[in-house]
């Protein structure tokens, strides 16, 4: 039997990804979900209500401008989520560097505006609080930099938070390479028997933007019970467009959404609109391709009532996923 992965038929408006499925069968909820053995529980496992979101990100920020987007993103929501790492990351587009530092200016920028948040919303993190959970990954490529007595401090954040006595779901947003979390993972397998280790791999939930290291196919096939949602990929970029987090882009770059309007959102826009509006605005960058590509991580456990994020199956800002095997993945 080979592993399966949650797969986007849409993650956005604007985006329609389209997969091969199993054959299917109705669910007590109306939903419909593939027919599949007992090691794809996962897929028809409905999470409890969570007033605030656990997650973790690991991101290869500094490759581009959309990871520095979307961390300001996740800044400015960040009273509705416990935000429990933040972890530089490389990635095939960044394969030997690594920028916590940049993470680390965008916090002391959130710094400057979180009075002015306060005067909305309650529940916003200390800077300090968010600064002590920044931290160096892996600082080589893919499976080739992980293994026994190679951690790193990221990958030591992402077991604490693992290992952590809190029965909601841990959610590891990859915006990057994978890497640090099979560090992670490596040394959990290493620490604890094999029960124990599947109790922690039950909380776990990744959603990854596509795979930009080999760790991810690694991680799927190696941990088969992992609920992981993602678009398959090569590691080159050519298959990104097939992707459903590409339909944040609004069309513009992609052109993959018949129906999107682009036009909404420009450079010109965000001057006037977000890059004018204080310390963190200014920090937002200019967009080479996509704005926020990494957004779509961490849309659905935004609370805007759908909850989509107890089960990825049902609807959330724009769609459904399917649960399926990717090709040419095995059991380990």
């Amino acid at each position: 039997m080979r592993p399966a992965a949650w797969i986007g038929l849409i993650a956005l408006a604007f985006l329609t990804a389209y997969s091969v499925c199993a054959a299917e069968e109705p669910t007590p909820h109306g939903l419909t979900l593939p027919a599949a053995p007992e090691p794809l529980a996962a897929a028809r496992r409905i999470d409890p209500h969570q007033d605030r979101p656990r997650v973790a990100v690991i991101s290869d920020i500094g490759n581009e401008p959309d990871d520095q987007m979307s961390l300001i993103r996740l800044l400015v929501y960040s009273n509705e989520l416990d935000i429990e790492a933040l972890v530089a990351a490389t990635s095939v587009w960044q394969p030997s560097t690594v920028r916590p530092d940049i993470m680390h200016s965008l916090v002391q920028a959130y710094g400057q505006v979180r009075p002015n948040l306060l005067l909305h919303a309650q529940g916003w993190p200390e800077p300090s609080q968010l600064e002590s959970r920044i931290a160096p990954g892996q600082t080589g490529l893919g499976m080739a930099a992980t293994g026994l007595g190679r951690g790193s401090p990221g990958a030591e954040l992402i077991v604490r938070a693992i290992e952590k006595p809190d029965s909601r779901p841990l959610w590891i947003l990859l915006w990057g390479g994978a890497n640090s979390l099979a560090q992670a993972l490596i040394e959990l397998r290493a620490a604890h028997d094999p029960q124990s280790l599947e109790a922690m791999i039950s909380k776990l939930r990744v959603y990854s933007i596509s795979d930009q290291d080999d760790a991810g196919p690694w991680i799927r096939q190696t941990f088969p019970s992992l609920a992981y949602i993602v678009s398959p990929s090569s590691q080159d970029g050519q298959e990104y467009a097939a992707a459903t987090w590409t339909g944040i882009s609004g069309d513009l770059y992609y052109r993959n959404g018949d129906g999107a309007d682009p036009t909404q959102v420009s450079n010109a826009w965000l001057d006037q609109n977000i890059r004018a509006k204080g310390a963190l605005g200014a920090r937002y960058p200019k967009f080479l391709f996509i704005m926020e590509g990494d957004t779509p991580s961490f849309l659905g456990l935004i609370n805007n009532g759908l909850e989509a994020y107890r089960n990825p199956s049902w609807g959330g800002w724009g769609g459904r996923y399917l649960y399926r095997t990717p090709h040419g993945e095995t059991r380990a």
